[in-house]
């Protein structure tokens, strides 16, 4: 099971947790932010049981493992309350 366990909207990023047992491909899925319209689309990725993934700006965040928005973008910061992030799962 993938679930979005942190977000952060002023410094941009998101961490996703593999609950599961088993590793998930995340190959295809997409991270969209409803609001602002912005869109992550992983590239090749596997994320093992029990592991965390960091997806954001990497201009706020040196940490990230995906760099998301490379510190052009902000994700409608002005509304955040009303912003909110969903994750897609590509069909295979």
């Amino acid at each position: 099971m993938i679930e979005i366990i942190e977000l952060d909207k002023k410094d941009e990023y998101i961490i996703l947790k593999n609950s599961g047992s088993d590793p998930v491909n995340l190959s295809g899925w997409t991270i969209l932010s409803v609001k602002g319209g912005q869109t992550f689309t992983f590239s090749k990725f596997i994320l093992e049981s029990n592991s965390t993934v960091k997806v954001g700006d990497s201009a706020k965040n040196p940490d990230v493992d995906f760099h998301w928005l490379e510190g052009r973008g902000t994700w409608n910061n002005s509304e955040v309350i009303q912003q909110s992030f969903i994750m897609l799962k590509v069909n295979s």
